[in-house]
């Protein structure tokens, strides 16, 4: 049997407790309730089983636990029912229970834990004096007068609980790794770097399945350096550096690097990652052809959206090189494509209606959302752990399905614990994972392309470049 928890409330009798949980119950019914950690305070815990009446009501306490199943008569659950809906005390929504000691939404109660957790200092633009109610939209609500307000009507900071810290202790060691006398552009991967703590939930990983992927995609980025970056051999050194774009001169060298380069940096991408391990060699090969393109209908939109690309009329690509679509004759002349059997009206025809496809069916909504690199990593993640995958083993199916779940909760905590001011975060989530269906469209058209140039001979034969679209 499910037990769903309620909320953190005292119990003080009997009847009051078997009304109040029937009518968090009654109104709740099917939506997910953000709980807050339980802790070893003096606060009872309140739960009732998700069941037809009657109702068996569970209050345990921190030393001792006692059981009550009491009947709850028609004419009490029919009352339950009638009693009207507490309101947040801070926003005015409806309430979802007692938070910190104060009757709460769920995002006030995020917001105000998300607050203390992470020591925020607010500061009021406009003297402390701001309305703060459920009906602003997150961008316009005042977080200084909002936490004024959490704690004027109560809400106890000592009872939260400083318990969604991997993101950041990882992040640290991400630094530390990266700052390290073998890091950089080659730092080590010893996976016993952190041991994992004693106090994590039973589905945690030893490193967060978020963070794992931020890195490797920071390495990825780091080794298109030693590739693509053509200026300056200090700038190869410079941790700090990023490839800046350059306007496309020769289209032969460009697709070497998109299709030579680029799809083993995807398989240094995929080997290295800790949490992929223990997925055999086989399986790995059969995530790289089903990940490798998506990845780049994924991240090609990206950074053409973020580097101005939807505005200016132009694509750019992982080596930071881009077309400026109304110069195409430009750049598909023959003494541009040199060594490239393809002709100036296919490679028109093939390459531009692809870019400008990509960009209405994923990079404007990318843009509509302001999607973040973490978010864009995120997505990418999401379509590496695969557990529908066609051709793996189970065991691989399993690996994978773990990751995926525990890279949701990463995602959810990324939208709490970082100041990105997002009230609703599962929504954001939902918007994120909608973009998948674009993606996976655009990645069939780009496959679809690949094999016609393959099929007529009009690039030069790459074995590796073969098995990804499919012809070997």
């Amino acid at each position: 049997m499910m037990v769903s928890p309620l909320s953190v409330m005292p119990c003080t009798s009997q009847v009051a407790l078997i009304l109040s949980t029937a009518q968090a119950v009654a109104h709740h019914q099917g939506e997910f309730l953000k709980m807050e950690p339980l802790s070893n305070s003096s606060e009872s815990v309140c739960s009732v089983e998700s069941t037809s009446p009657p109702a068996q009501v569970v209050a345990d306490r921190p030393s001792t636990s006692t059981a009550i199943a009491p009947e709850i008569s028609p004419a009490m659950d029919a009352a339950a029912h009638m009693m009207p809906v507490p309101l947040c005390s801070i926003c005015g929504a409806d309430s979802t229970g007692i938070h910190f000691g104060v009757e709460a939404c769920a995002a006030c109660s995020a917001f105000f834990r998300r607050t203390v957790v992470l020591s925020k200092n607010y500061i009021c633009t406009k003297g402390g004096h701001c309305a703060v109610t459920k009906d602003a939209p997150g961008s316009q609500k005042c977080r200084a007068c909002r936490f004024q307000k959490c704690n004027a009507v109560g809400m106890d900071r000592s009872a939260v609980q400083h318990r969604r810290d991997a993101i950041g202790r990882y992040s640290s060691l991400i630094k530390r790794e990266c700052s390290s006398p073998t890091g950089g552009l080659f730092p080590h991967t010893d996976p016993s770097l952190t041991p994992p703590s004693p106090k994590s939930p039973r589905h945690a990983f030893q490193y967060p399945v978020l963070d794992e992927v931020i890195y490797r995609y920071k390495i990825l980025n780091q080794k298109r350096k030693l590739f693509y970056c053509s200026n300056s051999l200090g700038n190869v050194f410079d941790e700090h550096y990023e490839l800046q774009p350059n306007e496309l001169t020769d289209f032969g060298e460009c697709m070497y690097q998109l299709w030579r380069i680029e799809p083993r940096l995807c398989v240094d991408f995929i080997s290295s990652n800790r949490h992929l391990a223990k997925i055999s060699a086989a399986d790995k090969v059969t995530l790289f052809k089903n990940f490798v393109l998506m990845f780049q209908a994924v991240e090609e939109p990206f950074i053409t959206w973020t580097s101005g690309g939807i505005e200016k009329d132009w694509w750019m690509m992982p080596n930071r090189t881009y077309i400026v679509f109304d110069r195409a004759d430009h750049y598909f002349n023959q003494p541009i494509m040199k060594t490239l059997n393809l002709d100036k009206s296919t490679a028109v025809k093939l390459f531009i209606p692809s870019f400008q496809h990509a960009i209405d069916l994923v990079g404007r909504h990318m843009a509509a959302m302001n999607m973040t690199e973490t978010e864009m990593i995120a997505l990418s993640a999401l379509l590496l752990f695969d557990p529908t995958c066609s051709g793996i083993s189970q065991e691989s199916r399993d690996v994978l399905q773990k990751l995926r779940d525990q890279l949701f909760r990463d995602v959810i905590n990324y939208y709490e614990n970082e100041d990105v001011n997002i009230d609703e975060p599962e929504t954001r989530l939902g918007n994120l994972i909608l973009l998948i269906s674009g993606v996976k469209l655009h990645a069939l058209k780009t496959k679809e392309n690949m094999q016609l140039l393959k099929i007529f001979d009009l690039v030069p034969r790459d074995k590796l470049f073969d098995e990804i679209v499919g012809i070997i």
